[in-house]
């Protein structure tokens, strides 16, 4: 029995390690490159050139978006692992309100793609009740390496429509462009 054991503790250390080994490695600094990039139907700012930096460890990966939303915005992913809550400080400290981010990476074959779904907690302040409301995008990123771009696919959806947006009553419509996405591709200045 014992050496039952410690064949199938071999077995799965070298599957592990295999596993590992077939991920590549995406870390280094990425400049985008705007010529072969496609913009999104959907109105979002104009696309300039900037920076993302990715750093890979063994299955947790770390990228740093200088553009995020509220500013420069790093998340790390653990590939692999199901879903994670990490919290997110790109907005600082904010009384009575905790921005949480739910994150998933999964590698496929020659790509990785990244679920990234953030959420704030309200805690009310007369009777300490916590609220999760709803409206969340999230944003599927899927990574791939091809002869030497890092070209990044990105689609959205809303898990959970509000009922109102911005003060008024929610349109689907308005979130018809999260489907198409857009791709950007980046040129590598690898470390």
């Amino acid at each position: 029995m014992k050496r039952l054991a410690a064949v199938i503790v071999c077995l799965w250390s070298s599957f592990s390690w295999l596993t590992a080994q077939q991920i590549p490695d995406l870390s280094g600094t990425w400049t985008l490159d705007l010529a072969p990039t496609r913009v999104s139907a959907r109105p979002r700012r104009d696309s300039t050139a900037y920076t993302l930096s990715i750093r890979q460890h063994g299955t947790d990966v770390t990228i740093v978006n200088p553009i995020a939303r509220w500013g420069e915005q790093e998340v790390i992913y653990s590939i692999g692992v199901g879903e994670r809550v990490v919290e997110d400080l790109s907005l600082g400290t904010i009384p009575g309100f905790r921005r949480l981010l739910r994150t998933e990476a999964v590698w496929n074959g020659n790509s990785l793609t990244l679920k990234t779904t953030p959420f704030g907690e309200q805690r009310n302040r007369d009777t300490g009740s916590v609220s999760v409301p709803a409206g969340a995008i999230t944003s599927v990123n899927v990574l791939r390496l091809v002869a030497g771009l890092l070209t990044v696919d990105t689609t959205g959806f809303r898990e959970r429509p509000p009922a109102l947006l911005h003060g008024i009553p929610y349109d689907p419509a308005l979130d018809a462009g999260l489907g198409a996405g857009f791709t950007e591709v980046f040129r590598a200045s690898r470390r």
